[in-house]
């Protein structure tokens, strides 16, 4: 405490100034990666017709990984065994086993549906947080909302019944909400060592390009060259991988570490929108008044639950956090 009140009273107007600009960066961060990653579902849905959900991944995070090392100007990772594994944690959770549900999901239900559902994240984010991270209570906001958004979901899932496989694309939509909270707190602890964006997201790709090859065999991996050498699929392949992978997870890892990782998941939210927008046309989905409803619901739920506890967590994630805070 008396560490914290100095670090205070030290404080000048221009690190003030500092700090606001921070958590500006990071909401702006926030809303631009969950705006390309609302277009991935649509994205991934196209690919799906050439490609199986771990083809999609594991190409995705190879051209990823390389357009990271243009872009940070070299490669750079995590010190320490202790770190490593916590990388190793958020590649498995939050890229392996996060796209291979994901990607499933989209192979079993509408797009739009996987996006609103995987769009409850922040809601798994805080639970996760709650039992595994800091223990920060649960508001009541928090609770009626989370119940208002599984409400919408059920609503969701219910008009997924007529389609094949829907209910099952469904709750492998969810697992990846799931998956996603595990990410997003291993991504913080490596943050509140104070690695850089780069540095953590050079290190969790590398580790999820290290747990896929042992997998290559066991889900049937391989290249492909035809279908590789249509456009389509090779910009649709170029977008995942260089802006929706290697620029998103590179701004999403430095927004939390700007406001937090509640913070940031809420801007999940514009997701489902984009989704919907884009899926009519591209792959002929129509959104029925039962899903419309349920978007509402769900979206509704994650605003309430979020009333409270934003302002708290952005003005503490702001914190400087050491070594790496500016090459970030």
């Amino acid at each position: 405490m008396a560490r914290g009140l100095q670090g205070r009273s030290r404080e000048t107007p221009g690190t003030e100034e500092n700090k606001l600009n921070r958590i500006i960066v990071g909401h702006a961060l926030a809303a631009f990666t969950s705006a390309v990653w609302g277009l991935t579902f649509v994205s991934s849905k196209i690919l799906l017709r050439d490609f199986t959900p771990f083809e999609i991944l594991f190409d995705r995070f190879v051209i990823g990984f390389l357009a990271l090392a243009v872009l940070a100007g070299g490669f750079h990772f995590v010190k320490g065994v202790r770190n490593w594994f916590r990388a190793a944690s958020a590649g498995l959770t939050g890229v392996v086993m996060y796209f291979i549900a994901e990607n499933g999901a989209l192979e079993h239900t509408a797009a739009a549906n996987v996006s609103i559902i995987v769009s409850s994240a922040p809601f798994f984010v805080a639970i996760v947080n709650r039992l595994f991270g800091d223990h920060a209570p649960l508001s009541r906001s928090f609770i009626a909302g989370f119940f208002i958004s599984m409400s919408g979901i059920c609503i969701i899932s219910s008009e997924s019944l007529e389609l094949e496989g829907g209910m099952a694309g469904n709750l492998l939509a969810l697992a990846a909400a799931l998956l996603w909270g595990f990410y997003c707190l291993s991504v913080r602890r490596l943050s509140d060592e104070g690695f850089s964006s780069g540095e953590i997201t050079g290190s969790v790709f590398l580790c999820s390009l290290a747990i896929c090859l042992p997998l290559m065999p066991v889900f049937g991996y391989s290249a492909k060259l035809q279908e590789l050498a249509d456009p389509v699929n090779w910009g649709i392949l170029l977008f995942l991988g260089v802006l929706a992978t290697a620029v998103c997870f590179y701004a999403w890892n430095l927004a939390v570490r700007y406001i937090g990782s509640v913070s940031t998941s809420v801007y999940l939210y514009a997701q489902p929108a984009l989704t919907a927008v884009a899926a009519i046309p591209l792959l002929g989905e129509r959104l029925t008044l039962g899903t419309a409803a349920g978007i509402v619901l769900t979206v509704a739920g994650l605003a309430i639950s979020q009333r409270k506890g934003r302002a708290e967590e952005a003005s503490g994630a702001a914190r400087p956090v050491g070594k790496g805070s500016e090459a970030a």
